[in-house]
């Protein structure tokens, strides 16, 4: 809580290749389960490369790959959040490792909010309101449209929300949306 893990790269012209491997194995039951996690680029001006493994070794040579993403490049303030779901034949302990593959010269990938969980990957939407579209200022009283532009910031799309307007302690208007807003 209120921290990130921080792969570092060597500036001296070396590949990376580091693993932030699980101390400890998680118990999970057979049938699907799913990582989920944030991570970033320290600048975007740097391509950066990330890998997830799991297995019942701790050993990354030993586990299966999960996922990649093999050239990104945002910066700490554009987190990117992926979920990988996968299953697993029976109960078991399992290690998981996230492989930092950076070419040289690059420099850091951070990770935040690593959950591994069973069942399948449930996320949470975020709508936010990036602009209010208001009309021009006038002395009239007459009916005038309001807009806005919306993104969504969360984990899972969004497929239906309302949106309402208060003058002072009136609702002014309110209008329920059918429209899909990706996250993203």
């Amino acid at each position: 809580d209120g921290g990130y893990v921080l792969a570092n790269f060597s500036p001296r012209g070396i590949s990376s290749d580091d693993y932030i491997v699980s101390k400890d194995p998680v118990m999970l039951p057979a049938g699907k389960n799913h990582i989920a996690f944030w991570y970033t680029a320290y600048s975007p001006s740097y391509n950066e490369s990330i890998a997830v493994y799991w297995g019942e070794s701790d050993k990354p040579g030993e586990m299966e790959m999960l996922w990649a993403d093999s050239s990104f490049n945002t910066d700490q303030d554009h987190w990117r959040f992926q979920a990988v779901e996968f299953e697993t034949e029976q109960d078991g302990e399992y290690h998981f490792a996230f492989h930092c593959f950076s070419k040289p010269e690059q420099w850091a990938v951070l990770l935040d909010e690593i959950s591994i969980d069973t069942g399948s990957y449930t996320g949470q939407p975020d709508i936010r309101a990036d602009q209010v579209l208001l009309p021009l200022s006038s002395c009239s009283l007459a009916q005038e449209s309001i807009g806005a532009r919306l993104s969504n910031q969360g984990t899972a799309d969004i497929s239906r929300f309302k949106l309402s307007c208060r003058i002072g302690d009136s609702l002014a208007a309110e209008q329920t949306f059918q429209d899909s807003i990706k996250t993203g």
